[in-house]
This record gives C-alpha cells, structure tokens and sequence, in this order.
C-alpha cells in the first residue's frame, strides 16, 4: 500500500467519524441535559434530527450528486466537513429551539455533501 492510499483512508475514516460518529450518534447523548436545561420536551428534542434528515435528504440529495459531478467530491467533501463542524459549534452554544433546529439541519447538509456517499467516489 503506497502513502497515498494510507492517506486517503485515514482522511476518510476521521472524516466519517466526526460526521457520523460525533455529529449524528453523538448528539443523541446530550438529549437529556437539553430537556432538563432549556426545559423543552423530548418530543422537540428528538424531533430535530427527524426533521433535519427528512427536509435535508430529498432536498439537497440531488443537487449534492450534480454538485459532486460538476465539480468533483472534494470541493464538496470540504464544504461538507466545514458545514458540520460549524453546525457542532453552533449547538454548542444554543439558546432556542429554532437555533437548536438551524444547526441541527445544517448538521445533516454536511452529512449529505461531506458524508459515506461521497467517499467512494475517489
């Protein structure tokens, strides 16, 4: 296996760790501290990663493959890593649902550009 290969595979497992691992398994954890601190239901907690995936996926599913034959996947991977890595910061700093919603949606945008489905595409 030359470097390159190594190099490849490491960016992609990193890439798919923080996108899947942290961004959309991770958050899940933090449910609980949301409802006690901000004193929302369970319902609208859970809810924005249900509605994130269901408005982000038919919309921007599309357009990210013509993106991604327009321009080729790494302009779109990087845009994807960048869109989840601010959505992260952002809920980290919420104060309302509409917020927790905005970065919770902007979270699965870069899940859909930076996400699985653009890795096998090198």
């Amino acid at each position: 296996m030359n470097a390159q290969a190594i190099q490849v595979t490491g960016t992609a497992f990193l890439v798919l760790f923080c996108i899947v691992g942290l961004a959309l398994w991770g958050l899940s954890y933090y449910y609980d501290f949301m409802v006690q601190q901000f004193g929302w239901t369970h319902a609208q907690v859970t809810s924005g990663n249900a509605l994130s995936k269901l408005v982000v996926g038919p919309l921007f599913g599309f357009f990210a493959g013509w993106l991604v034959d327009r321009f080729g996947p790494r302009r779109l991977m990087m845009a994807g890593i960048l869109m989840a890595g601010v959505a992260l910061i952002g809920l980290g700093s919420i104060s309302s649902l509409g917020m927790f919603y905005f970065f919770y949606f902007f979270n699965a945008l870069g899940y859909v550009c930076g996400g699985p489905c653009r890795i096998k595409s090198y």
